[in-house]
């Protein structure tokens, strides 16, 4: 991954965040299809990212989510905002 020209995002307690929404995974998914059709790759590989993690601010609206492959996220994504900032995953911020 490539690092921005500009970062600016300040990281947030888990007090100030928006809470994970535990259902939008499915919720997500079934958006996904009504608006793109059903996918090539199958959901049990796919992660559901927050572009923006919550950690920072980001969200739970669809707009800030998008498909990634489990493996794709988990190595390169994740590493790549633990070492922006502050940012330390504990299970619940990716």
């Amino acid at each position: 991954m490539f690092e921005p020209d500009e970062a600016d995002l300040a990281w947030l307690p888990k007090s100030q965040r928006e809470q994970r929404d535990p259902g939008v995974r499915k919720e997500y998914i079934k958006w996904y299809e009504n608006k793109y059709g059903v996918p090539n790759f199958n959901w049990s590989d796919v992660d559901i990212h927050h572009i923006i993690p919550l950690a920072y601010g980001g969200y739970n609206d669809f707009d800030n989510l998008i498909p990634l492959p489990e493996d794709f996220h988990r190595q390169e994504v994740t590493p790549w905002w633990a070492s922006y900032g502050k940012y330390v995953p504990d299970g619940d911020d990716y």
